[in-house]
Parts: structure tokens; sequence; C-alpha cells
């Protein structure tokens, strides 16, 4: 999968930083804890530059993640995310942005004879940013975003349902998000189907008037899982 970053100028970060960002990923450590709890740290770094901007100079970050299991019924999970842009102009001050997240998920899981026999998954992501934008919109974000995920144990189809709550400085965002994906090939190919609709409404609409109040659109996914002692081994998707 192919990504592209881009400023507010629309301008992209240079190809060369993204792959130095992909390679900085140093993945995860998994410790065990006893043995019904299980813990592993996730660490990451970040480190671009803009191409052809004629605002930003460059991008540098570092974050990580503390996930903690209780076997398979659930487990939370801790991060914060710290990034710095620089500006190619001295009259620009240099944004600082720190990011905090904390997310909960319990898994239920029926027997054999339910009617939906599979499993259940309620999860609650919250995230609070802060940074020194001059501009101050971007300030004091805050995000609540509950989802609730079926698997099936008996067509091995995947569907979610999820809702997200943005409540920034001037307009709030809402999001609903849901989703289905199912097998093919006894499971060699994974297809998704995702949609996303959003609605934006300004706090005060003799101060902030919005050019676009609303939003819809559609994802497909498609990943193929390569089999074992098959030359490439893990997945690709598109």
């Amino acid at each position: 999968m192919l990504t592209r970053y881009f400023d507010s100028d629309k301008k992209p970060i240079n190809s060369i930083a993204i792959v130095s960002i992909l390679l900085l990923n140093m993945g995860s450590v998994s410790v065990q804890a006893h043995q019904d709890w299980s813990k592993k740290a996730d660490f990451q770094f970040l480190n671009g530059s803009y191409a052809n901007s004629d605002k930003r100079d460059a991008i540098s970050g570092f974050g990580g993640f503390l996930n903690f299991d209780y076997l398979d019924r659930g487990g939370y999970t801790l991060g914060i995310n710290a990034n710095k842009v620089e500006f190619l102009s001295t009259s620009a001050s240099d944004i600082d942005q720190y990011a905090f997240y904390l997310g909960g998920k319990l898994n239920y899981f029926t027997n054999a004879t339910a009617k939906f026999f599979g499993r259940f998954t309620l999860r609650l992501d919250t995230h609070y940013i802060s940074n020194n934008d001059d501009t101050g919109g971007t300030d004091g974000v805050k995000v609540l975003a509950p989802q609730l995920a079926f698997s099936s144990y008996t067509s091995g189809n995947y569907y979610d349902i999820g809702f997200a709550y943005s409540d920034y400085e001037k307009l709030s965002v809402t999001q609903l998000t849901p989703s289905y994906a199912f097998p093919l090939r006894q499971g060699a190919e994974w297809v998704q189907l995702r949609a996303n609709m959003i609605l934006a409404a300004a706090k005060d609409d003799q101060v902030t008037k919005l050019d676009k109040t609303s939003g819809f659109s559609v994802e497909l996914k498609a990943m193929h899982i390569f089999a074992p002692g098959m030359f490439l081994k893990g997945a690709a998707s598109i």
C-alpha cells in the first residue's frame, strides 16, 4: 500500500523521508507477566522533510504504546506521541504537538449453540491532542471513539460499527464508520468494505463559516495471504 503525506498547502512530504519513517518503526517487544496478563511495548520514530513547500521545512517525532492484555478477555492501551514541525521562515514559530491515547477493549465469546456463534468485541478509544499552533484551532482536541465488532466463527465474516466524536475549539466533528469483511478461498484472500459518514458543525455560526459540513466515502480493501513455504511470506493488500 502506497501512502503520500501532505502538509496544509497540499505539498507532499519527501518520498525519501517516508521510507525512513517506515524503516525506523521498531515494532514491538512483548513480555509475559505472570500467567494471565501479557504486556507489549511498541515504539515509533518519525523523521521527514517537505518537498516543494514554501512554508514548512521538516517534521520529526517519536512515540510509544503500552498494551496490557488479560488472556483473551480484553485489555487496555496507553500511548503518547510527540511531533515537531519546523518552518522555513524564522518569522513563523515551529509547532510542537503532543498526543495522548487511552483505550480499552472487552471480548465476549458465545457458545456453538448461540444464534451468533463467535466473538463480540466492545472497545473504547480516547485521544487528547495539544499543540502551540498560533491559530489555536487544533489545540486541546478531544476525541471519543467507541466501536462494536463481531467475528463469526461459522462464516468467517467480520462486522463492526464505529462512532467517533471530535471536539475542537471552534467546531465538532461526528463520524460513523460501519465495516464488513469476508474471506475467500479458505481464507487465502480477505476483502473488506468500509463506509465513512462525517458531519461537521461550527460551535458559533456567526464566527466560524464551514465550506463543507458533511462527507461520505467508501473504502474497498483486498488482502492476499501467502501460504507457508512460499518465496514471499506474510500478506499483501491493496
